[in-house]
């Protein structure tokens, strides 16, 4: 047994109850966007996620990110793109308030630079607070950044690939505030 070790993966940062409902990406959305799941057992938690799937389903009907007939439940083109971008905006809003900056969205292909600030976490994933003197950017958390907050980067954000970062490496000089 102890030649190999359980792995665990986290596949969501809030209660099973509270992604039901939640305006952003969730693991149920991509349970529910795949025609083959594997049906859980109708009890313990089998029965809560059941359950929640079904209040996700009716969720994303409402939102006209989904829609349901007689050929089964199914996601609108572009809906996890669109929840994605919900939650995105609902963070830049909150690190907009706590900077005193505006937001300026990354644009694919274009570069994008600034001190990397921190690390701040969403449903879908992590985002790197890439900040300037009067704005900040939100780009998809990269392990290179982990030892980097604090000093400069640069890069272009893709819509296909991983980003490319730049980092500065070494004393950083002073910053205009």
């Amino acid at each position: 047994m102890r030649d190999y070790p359980v792995e665990i993966e986290v596949l969501a940062k809030r209660p099973l109850a509270q992604l039901a409902t939640f305006d952003g990406v969730t693991w149920l959305d991509h349970e529910l966007s795949d025609p083959h799941v594997s049906g859980a057992r109708d009890q313990g938690f089998g029965r809560e996620l059941r359950g929640d799937l079904a209040v996700r389903r009716q969720w994303l009907v409402e939102q006209d990110l989904a829609h349901e007939d007689a050929h089964g439940f199914r996601l609108r083109r572009g809906a996890l793109a669109q929840l994605q971008r919900r939650e995105l905006l609902r963070l830049a809003e909150e690190v907009s308030r706590d900077l005193g900056k505006t937001y300026v969205e990354a644009a694919s292909e274009v570069r994008t630079e600034g001190r990397i600030a921190r690390r701040i976490e969403a449903e879908a994933g992590s985002y790197a607070v890439m900040e300037n003197a009067h704005d900040f950017t939100l780009v998809p958390w990269s392990r290179d950044f982990a030892r980097q907050v604090g000093k400069a980067g640069a890069g272009i954000v893709r819509d296909d690939t991983m980003p490319h970062w730049t980092l500065q490496r070494g004393r950083q000089g002073p910053e205009i505030g």
